[in-house]
Formats: C-alpha cells, sequence, structure tokens
C-alpha cells in the first residue's frame, strides 16, 4: 500500500467512529515515518491505557476503604488518585473519584474512632 492509501485507510477509520483521534493521530505519525503496519492497533490501545490501572485503583481503593480498613485504603486511594492526575493520558474522573472517596474513608476511620 502506498501513504496516500493508508492514510485514506485511516482517514475512514477515524471518521467511522472505529479509531479516536488520538489513535488516528499516531498511526498518521506512523505511516508518514514509514512503519506503518495493519497490526500495531492494537498494541497502540494497549499504549494508550496503559496508565489508566492507576486511577481505576484509585477509585477501588477509595470504596473499599469505606468498609475495610478505611484509613490505610483510604490513603492509597489519595496517592494513586494524585499520581493518576499527573499522569496525562490517565482517565481523570476515576483518579478525583478516588481521591474523594479516599478522603471520605480517612475521615471515616477518623470518626469512628473518636478522634474527630
Amino acid at each position: 500500500m502506498s501513504v496516500v492509501e493508508d492514510l485514506e485507510k485511516l482517514k475512514a477509520l477515524k471518521d467511522s467512529g472505529a479509531i479516536t483521534e488520538m489513535e488516528f493521530e499516531i498511526e498518521k505519525s506512523k505511516v508518514l515515518n514509514g512503519s506503518f503496519s495493519n497490526n500495531n492497533s492494537n498494541t497502540d490501545k494497549k499504549e494508550i491505557s496503559n496508565n489508566m490501572p492507576l486511577s481505576i485503583a484509585s477509585f477501588v481503593f477509595g470504596i473499599v476503604s469505606i468498609f475495610i480498613l478505611p484509613f490505610i485504603f483510604g490513603i492509597i486511594a489519595v496517592i494513586l488518585g494524585i499520581i493518576g492526575i499527573a499522569k496525562p493520558e490517565e482517565k481523570k474522573i476515576f483518579a478525583i473519584s478516588g481521591i474523594i472517596i479516599g478522603i471520605l474513608g480517612v475521615l471515616w476511620a477518623f470518626y469512628s474512632t473518636g478522634i474527630l
């Protein structure tokens, strides 16, 4: 395939919604650099969402902190959420939710022990 055909194919995939704008830009740069392969789309999706587990882990630890060991799991949720927010490719909603729920878990720990 020529470069023009590859770019047209990528544009059609983007227009149909099969790939996101970010995936389109990554593949376009590969085509223009001469390293395009049809098998790269699955690995690119893994690279794009490679750090998302931090935000999801923050959210999960936050929820768990409400029920089990709220002080420990709450602090873990807050730390993972802060790291998740610092990563540009993370989904921020999970990280922010994890931080908020983690803080609530820590406050619950203080309240249930009589400190607050």
